[in-house]
């Protein structure tokens, strides 16, 4: 079953209201080696590396996945993973990292040390 998708107002509301949200940057390399900015405290995880980094991801969180495909396709199938381990608050961000852009909603640097 696909994850349902939540959107940036959505979500935005939930962070300033201080809700835990726990970002994960999944573009492909080519896409976010082409930009210079993510969703602020965003963690950089491509789909295919999710289950190595498991033991990163906080379970009493509300995770959001983003990244800049036709039809959030990476970050869905990211979610997926995360519910398949049993993670429950798990959503990809409808329309993803442009829509969170398009919106006007904070943007972060990239930091030298994330690739």
């Amino acid at each position: 079953m696909e994850p349902a998708r939540i959107s940036p107002g959505e979500v935005k509301q939930r962070f300033d209201f201080g809700e835990p949200i726990f970002f994960i940057d999944t573009r492909n390399k080519a896409a976010w080696e082409a930009s210079s900015i993510k969703i602020p405290r965003a963690h950089r995880i491509h789909y295919s590396e999710m289950e190595k980094h498991l033991s990163e991801i906080p379970r009493n969180w509300m995770i959001v996945t983003y990244c800049t495909c036709h039809e959030e396709a990476s970050s869905t199938r990211a979610a997926q993973i995360l519910q398949n381990k049993g993670l429950k608050q798990v959503y990809p961000l409808q329309g993803g990292f442009n829509a969170w852009v398009e919106a006007g909603y904070p943007l972060a640097p990239k930091e030298s040390s994330e690739s």
